[in-house]
């Protein structure tokens, strides 16, 4: 792993999923500031993933991001703004604009 590269565990019972509330609260509150959530296993099952971008989103300002790219239920790269615009990746103005993008993936 690349230096500025970290990952986080998280502590919880092994029969119970993590919510996407508790991870969300748990990665905002990280330094440095977490841009990339990779949900190994697909742990976060209380939500799709287009719910948990709008979480981030609500849960964070514009300054930290302005849009958030992940994968839907049938496996396209989408990317949903602030704006609520919900577009496929490859012909977003954000594929240009990924500084600007949080990023989940599970």
């Amino acid at each position: 792993m690349h230096a500025k590269n970290s990952y986080q565990d998280i502590p919880h019972d092994q029969d119970q999923n993590i919510t996407a509330d508790v991870l969300l609260t748990m990665v905002i509150g990280l330094t440095p500031p977490v841009r990339v959530i990779l949900d190994v296993g697909a742990q976060v099952l209380d939500l799709q993933n287009h719910e948990i971008a709008q979480l981030w989103l609500d849960k964070t300002t514009n300054d930290d991001a302005k849009a958030v790219i992940f994968v839907t239920k049938q496996d396209l790269i989408a990317v949903l703004d602030r704006a609520g615009t919900l577009e496929a990746f490859a012909v977003s103005p954000w594929q240009r604009q990924m500084d600007q993008c949080f990023v989940y993936l599970d």
